[in-house]
């Protein structure tokens, strides 16, 4: 096909579905684009997905001195399985969220800012995807 063959096609499609691209050009959209993602990723987060935690906490959480890691997020973590036939830890992230116990223990000023923060972000990425 042509080039000629093609613009006529893509032009025919615009027409069709009245599409026109902005006066200033597509860059315009790249911002618009990533913001409606990060509020996509923000929406379909689990909570339990924030970092990776090692060392003696993860035997206080999980109760064995097993498991090298866990994924923790604000209100909830998830413990890996092991895998005997790749001989290693995966973690499967359609399993359900495990809630920590002691929540009273971790619930401190730093923890309600770091809520507060993450929920002021949530509604300002919505906002600005609006």
């Amino acid at each position: 096909m042509a080039m000629d063959a093609i613009k006529k096609l893509c032009s025919r499609g615009a027409d069709y579905f009245n599409c026109r691209m902005m006066p200033h050009g597509g860059p315009v959209l790249f911002p618009i684009v990533l913001t409606t993602l990060g509020l996509c990723a923000s929406l379909a987060e689990d909570g339990c997905d924030y970092a990776r935690l090692r060392g003696a906490a993860v035997e206080m959480l999980t109760g064995s001195a097993a498991v090298p890691f866990v994924d923790c997020g604000m209100s909830a973590y998830r413990t890996p399985g092991f895998y005997p036939a790749e001989n290693s830890w995966r973690v499967v992230y359609s399993q359900e969220c495990q809630p920590y116990q002691y929540m009273g223990l971790l619930a401190d000023g730093s923890w309600v800012a770091a809520e507060w923060l993450r929920f002021l972000s949530v509604v300002m990425g919505g906002t600005t995807s609006m």
